[in-house]
Protein backbone atom coordinates (compact mmCIF):
# COMPACT_ATOMS: atom_id res chain seq x y z
CA UNK A 1 0.00 0.00 0.00
CA UNK A 2 1.85 3.62 -1.21
CA UNK A 3 -0.93 5.96 1.10
CA UNK A 4 -2.58 7.44 -1.30
CA UNK A 5 -6.12 8.35 -0.32
CA UNK A 6 -8.35 9.93 -3.63
CA UNK A 7 -11.48 11.92 -2.10
CA UNK A 8 -14.56 11.76 -4.18
CA UNK A 9 -17.51 14.00 -4.76
CA UNK A 10 -21.02 12.84 -4.14
CA UNK A 11 -21.27 12.14 -7.94
CA UNK A 12 -17.97 10.05 -7.61
CA UNK A 13 -15.97 13.07 -9.37
CA UNK A 14 -12.42 13.35 -7.51
CA UNK A 15 -11.94 16.26 -5.48
CA UNK A 16 -8.14 15.52 -4.47
CA UNK A 17 -5.59 12.74 -4.15
CA UNK A 18 -3.16 13.41 -1.24
CA UNK A 19 -0.83 11.33 1.08
CA UNK A 20 -2.18 9.90 3.84
CA UNK A 21 -0.10 12.10 6.30
CA UNK A 22 -1.81 15.08 4.61
CA UNK A 23 -5.35 14.16 5.77
CA UNK A 24 -6.65 16.64 8.17
CA UNK A 25 -6.38 14.20 11.47
CA UNK A 26 -8.68 14.32 14.20
CA UNK A 27 -6.84 17.10 16.94
CA UNK A 28 -7.75 15.10 19.72
CA UNK A 29 -5.54 12.49 18.22
CA UNK A 30 -2.81 14.49 17.66
CA UNK A 31 -2.93 15.77 21.64
CA UNK A 32 -3.08 12.40 22.57
CA UNK A 33 -0.10 11.19 20.36
CA UNK A 34 1.72 14.24 21.39
CA UNK A 35 1.42 13.36 25.46
CA UNK A 36 2.03 9.79 24.45
CA UNK A 37 5.67 10.70 22.76
CA UNK A 38 6.14 13.59 24.08
CA UNK A 39 4.51 14.59 27.64
CA UNK A 40 3.17 17.50 25.90
CA UNK A 41 -0.61 18.98 25.98
CA UNK A 42 -0.36 21.94 23.57
CA UNK A 43 2.16 20.48 20.82
CA UNK A 44 4.36 22.90 18.96
CA UNK A 45 4.25 22.86 15.19
CA UNK A 46 7.31 20.23 15.08
CA UNK A 47 5.74 18.14 17.85
CA UNK A 48 2.30 18.26 15.95
CA UNK A 49 3.81 17.69 12.72
CA UNK A 50 5.95 14.68 14.03
CA UNK A 51 2.29 13.07 15.57
CA UNK A 52 0.33 13.46 12.45
CA UNK A 53 3.15 11.53 10.68
CA UNK A 54 3.26 8.55 13.36
CA UNK A 55 -0.76 8.65 13.18
CA UNK A 56 -0.50 8.40 9.58
CA UNK A 57 1.85 5.74 9.38
CA UNK A 58 0.11 4.04 12.18
CA UNK A 59 -2.80 4.16 10.16
CA UNK A 60 -1.29 2.81 7.17
CA UNK A 61 0.19 -0.15 8.89
CA UNK A 62 -3.66 -0.90 10.08
CA UNK A 63 -5.29 -0.69 6.68
CA UNK A 64 -2.75 -2.89 5.08
CA UNK A 65 -3.37 -5.57 7.90
CA UNK A 66 -7.53 -5.27 6.73
CA UNK A 67 -7.93 -7.74 4.76
CA UNK A 68 -11.71 -5.99 4.19
CA UNK A 69 -9.93 -3.12 2.28
CA UNK A 70 -8.93 -3.34 -1.05
CA UNK A 71 -6.73 -1.21 -3.36
CA UNK A 72 -8.57 1.55 -5.82
CA UNK A 73 -12.00 0.22 -4.49
CA UNK A 74 -14.55 3.62 -4.18
CA UNK A 75 -15.79 3.38 -0.39
CA UNK A 76 -18.59 5.45 0.64
CA UNK A 77 -17.23 7.55 3.42
CA UNK A 78 -19.72 6.86 6.02
CA UNK A 79 -20.19 3.10 5.55
CA UNK A 80 -16.69 1.47 4.72
CA UNK A 81 -13.33 2.56 5.87
CA UNK A 82 -14.26 3.14 9.82
CA UNK A 83 -10.28 2.98 10.70
CA UNK A 84 -10.07 6.24 8.70
CA UNK A 85 -13.24 7.97 9.37
CA UNK A 86 -12.59 7.64 13.17
CA UNK A 87 -9.26 9.64 12.70
CA UNK A 88 -9.89 12.15 10.00
CA UNK A 89 -11.96 15.17 9.70
CA UNK A 90 -13.68 15.59 6.38
CA UNK A 91 -15.30 18.17 4.59
CA UNK A 92 -18.24 18.58 3.88
CA UNK A 93 -17.96 17.67 0.09
CA UNK A 94 -16.46 14.76 0.64
CA UNK A 95 -18.46 11.62 0.08
CA UNK A 96 -16.04 8.38 -1.34
CA UNK A 97 -12.75 7.28 -1.00
CA UNK A 98 -10.25 5.14 -1.89
CA UNK A 99 -6.83 4.13 -0.88
CA UNK A 100 -3.75 3.07 -2.87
Amino acid sequence: MKGIVTLYSNDKEVIKRMAINKLKFKEKLIVEKSIELFNDHDPCIIHSTMCINKLAFELLEELSKDSKIHLDVIYKLNEAINLIVQKVDFDSDVYFLSVK
